[in-house]
């Protein structure tokens, strides 16, 4: 009940966005947003930083402080520093970044995990009311597992192979997901 899809344009006096860094609600990170975020963070930074594009901080962001199946957040502190393309002080401001300006913000991956938890830990019948008989995703390839994986966990047992309908296309990818057929 605390996720908040975060507002479209951060300001200072905007009670979501307050209510999201005080810690009293959690922001739904999405890349517009990241990107939003990282921007402020860079501006109001003084001194030398090596900025990286936005897609690779992204990315990075992604793929080393979540993990890759579950989308679980990761500890910043215990980030491979082979896995991300950051070095030195740089690697330090985008620590701080993350811990400080992130720390209320949850993925789509992240939300869907704990989402996915708090689901198992439900009874059968209180399951029920957030079953579904259908499952229809288009553009499959910008799926991440836990998303997946939490749809597949609210369809019902009445739902058979034949009520489920991907559809993608392998050789395109609008975000950088991580995505892979093969996994």
């Amino acid at each position: 009940p605390k996720l908040i899809v975060g507002p479209k344009v951060i300001t200072e006096n905007n009670r979501k966005m307050q209510a999201i860094e005080n810690g009293d609600s959690i922001g739904l990170l999405t890349f517009p947003k990241f990107k939003q975020l990282f921007n402020r963070f860079c501006e109001d930074i003084k001194g030398n930083f090596s900025r990286p594009a936005i897609g690779d901080a992204w990315r990075d962001y992604l793929q080393c402080w979540h993990d890759p199946i579950t989308g679980a957040r990761i500890k910043s502190t215990k980030v491979s520093p082979q896995r991300i393309s950051l070095r030195g002080k740089d690697m330090k401001m985008f620590h701080r970044f993350v811990d400080e300006d992130l720390k209320h913000w949850k993925t789509y991956d992240q939300a869907c995990f704990e989402a996915s938890r708090r689901f198992l830990s439900q009874t059968a019948k209180e399951q029920e009311k957030f079953q579904h008989d259908l499952l229809m995703i288009d553009e499959i390839q910008d799926i991440t597992s836990p998303i997946l994986t939490f749809l597949l966990l609210l369809s019902s047992e009445k739902m058979d192979n034949k009520r489920v309908l991907l559809t993608g296309d392998r050789f395109q990818t609008v975000n950088r997901s991580g995505f892979d057929w093969k996994t």
